[in-house]
């Protein structure tokens, strides 16, 4: 099943992970919204966030440091970047 968010729930997750910002946020912390936020979607993703938060936290493998500094040294001794992306050649158009 494909659920695609509204609008109104992009507004409202917006609202939730926007909360505190730069110094420009009011008193306590929280931006004026730019636009209403449906009371349904701001319900809906509160659920979803708070589901999110109960799956457990995994933990990167225990080599991940050793693998990702030998790929590293690995490109700069080939000459090459260490991601693919990096390269100038496989950048997006803009």
């Amino acid at each position: 099943m494909v659920t695609k968010l509204s609008d109104d729930d992009r507004r409202a997750i917006d609202l939730l992970l926007n909360k505190t910002c730069t110094s420009s946020a009011s008193a306590n912390g929280f931006l004026p919204p730019e636009q209403t936020v449906v009371p349904q979607s701001l319900q809906s993703v509160e659920r979803i966030l708070s589901l999110l938060k109960q799956l457990p936290a995994t933990e990167p493998s225990s080599d991940l440091v050793t693998r990702t500094l030998r790929r590293c040294q690995q490109a700069a001794l080939s000459g090459e970047a260490a991601h693919p992306a990096a390269q100038t050649d496989q950048q997006p158009a803009v």
